[in-house]
């Protein structure tokens, strides 16, 4: 069942923001920090979100790991905090993840992303209909765990996909920063009001570099030795 959301269960008043260009005008004329960005991820089923704050890693298709290694070309992220502070969703130039349960009805959390993504072999989410296992992976630190009706964020429309609702979009659509920034709000705002803590740090962390070094190691190809024999033995030629 849904928590109390934010406004105490009533939908936000709708609003239709406009593109923005990531950065703001200061108070003295210069410009300020990028604003974050935001992105859809769109979970197959609830046991993934689990794995996912268990091991600290979001898998993505390869069409949204360029999309998000993009993201991170003019905003290099700052280092994790590991306490909890600021307002989720609320770090400058950060790239962060919108979690919602295909047919579910709901946002479920809020990530932030914390490097671009790296190749790898692991066995950690369910594969997909092709029935191949994901080789994109990102870790990611959970700010938000929640259960947020996607009625009552029906009013948050987002330009960067027509101004359609913000829960319509494939897997990696991006949300225009304004209606990013309200929908993790209100994530927040549901996750307070139902007495959800903030998620835990992953009690099972996995190291993504050591897993994409192994995954290129294998990937290489075998060095010929002088004798003109390859590595394993076979005579070329």
């Amino acid at each position: 069942a849904a928590g109390g959301g934010a406004g105490g269960g009533e939908p936000l008043p709708e609003v239709d923001y406009e593109a923005g260009e990531g950065e703001e005008a200061g108070a003295g004329g210069g410009v300020a920090a990028a604003r974050p960005r935001f992105f859809l991820a769109k979970a197959l089923s609830f046991p993934s979100l689990a794995r996912s704050q268990a091991h600290g890693v979001w898998a993505v298709p390869p069409g949204v790991a360029e999309k998000l290694a993009a993201a991170f070309v003019p905003a290099p992220q700052p280092p994790s905090s590991g306490d909890g502070s600021g307002a989720p969703g609320s770090r400058p130039g950060a790239v962060y993840l919108c979690f919602t349960v295909n047919l579910s009805g709901h946002f479920q959390g809020l990530a932030r992303v914390l490097a671009p993504p790296r190749e790898a072999d692991l066995d950690v989410f369910p594969r997909g209909s092709s029935g191949t296992p994901p080789r994109h992976f990102l870790p990611v630190e959970w700010e938000v765990v929640c259960d947020l009706p996607h009625a009552e964020v029906a009013g948050l429309k987002n330009s960067l996909n027509g101004g359609k609702p913000v829960k319509v979009g494939k897997d990696g659509q991006e949300l225009e920063p304004g209606a990013g920034g309200a929908l993790a709000q209100a994530m927040a705002g549901e996750a307070e009001g139902a007495g959800r803590p903030r998620p835990a740090p992953p009690t099972e962390p996995l190291d993504l570099d050591a897993a994409a070094a192994s995954a290129a190691a294998r990937a290489a190809p075998k060095p010929a030795s002088p004798s003109g024999q390859d590595r394993d033995g076979t005579r070329r030629g």
